[in-house]
């Protein structure tokens, strides 16, 4: 990774023993074919490169054993399509598990994409797809679909696989989902938050393993009664819809401002898809400093002005075991940044 080089040796077939091969930041446009005689190889990553062709992989003969790779990253390579022909003849067709096209021009797929039989992991996200592609319903084993941040505004019937666990669709256009989801009973994480989405099917009700449901930042005026009835039901986020009051903060106690002045920002902490923790000060005092991803307007749980209201609404409620907020942060250097601080534990 993070050199100039823009092409392979033939030589490089004769790592027979080779299981990783990382190529990121370099200059390939075109996939390498030397890789799909290395018969051990399971990982493969050229993210960020310039690769805009994947040729085509000459057939093994039959009585010659094939391994191939389980996971290949092409995040971020500026395709505008999926050149994958006659997918039952490469070396990854049978053993790829896991694709991630992220980041890039692609609109729709090929369909030789069924033929990845062996298929579970597939992502998508920041592409052009207006249309789910039904392809990946043919994918008998996929079990993680992830499309956030497209420009998706129709889903057809039967484009789910049966065997679907998580479902990522945040950010997107989508005014209904498929009477067909409810066919998908392995359902456990369905993501649909930045959507225009008015209801659910009642089809959905058939997911009984769903635990977690993402509908903030939808046009959802009613929750079906049947979606309180999912036994495995324990996250539903619902903020910045009609159906749902947003949180009263006026008489809160810790509706404090807090300015970024007055704050001593330490090491990073963690981070989540809505933001950065770090540790921090305030009046001499260890806190913790919850900075939210600038230019973010729509996260997995909606709106950063949400959480900061509803954590404030939550107030000092330490009876609840819940994180205290202490305040919201005001006249950042960047007037576009949102930002909590907490007690810090």
């Amino acid at each position: 990774s993070d050199n100039l080089i823009s092409s392979l040796p033939d030589e490089f077939k004769l790592l027979t023993s080779l299981k990783v091969a990382f190529f990121s930041n370099c200059k390939f446009t075109t996939f390498p074919k030397q890789l799909g005689e290395c018969n051990l190889l399971e990982m493969i990553a050229f993210r960020s490169n310039q690769m805009q062709f994947i040729p085509e992989t000459k057939k093994k003969n039959e009585t010659e054993e094939v391994s191939g790779v389980i996971s290949l990253d092409f995040k971020k390579q500026g395709l505008t399509q999926v050149v994958f022909r006659d997918l039952n003849v490469t070396p990854y067709a049978e053993s790829l598990t896991r694709l991630d096209f992220s980041d890039n021009l692609i609109s729709s797929l090929p369909d030789e994409f069924k033929l990845l039989t062996s298929l579970k992991v597939a992502f998508f996200s920041n592409c052009k797809f207006t249309t789910f592609p039904k392809q990946l319903g043919e994918c008998n084993l996929l079990e993680m679909i992830a499309f956030r941040s497209n420009q998706m505004q129709f889903i057809p019937e039967n484009s789910f696989p049966k065997s679907l666990r998580w479902l990522i669709l945040t950010d997107n256009l989508i005014t209904e989902l498929p009477t067909s989801i409810g066919l998908c009973t392995r359902l456990q994480k369905c993501m649909l938050a930045g959507n225009k989405l008015t209801t659910l099917p009642d089809s959905m009700s058939n997911c009984k393993k769903l635990g977690l449901l993402r509908l903030a930042v939808n046009n959802i005026t009613l929750l079906p009664s049947w979606l309180f009835q999912l036994p495995e039901l324990a996250f539903l986020g619902v903020s910045s819809n009609p159906c749902v009051p947003p949180a009263s903060i006026e008489h809160a106690k810790n509706n404090v401002d807090v300015k970024w002045s007055d704050l001593s920002l330490g090491e990073q902490r963690g981070q989540g898809t809505s933001g950065t923790v770090y540790e921090g000060t305030f009046n001499n005092e260890p806190i913790a400093i919850k900075l939210y991803k600038q230019g973010m307007m729509i996260t997995s749980d909606g709106l950063p002005s949400d959480e900061i209201n509803c954590s404030i609404a939550a107030g000092l409620c330490s009876r609840f075991n819940l994180v205290q907020t202490l305040g919201k942060i005001i006249q950042h250097p960047n007037p576009l940044q949102n930002g909590l601080i907490l007690n810090y534990i």
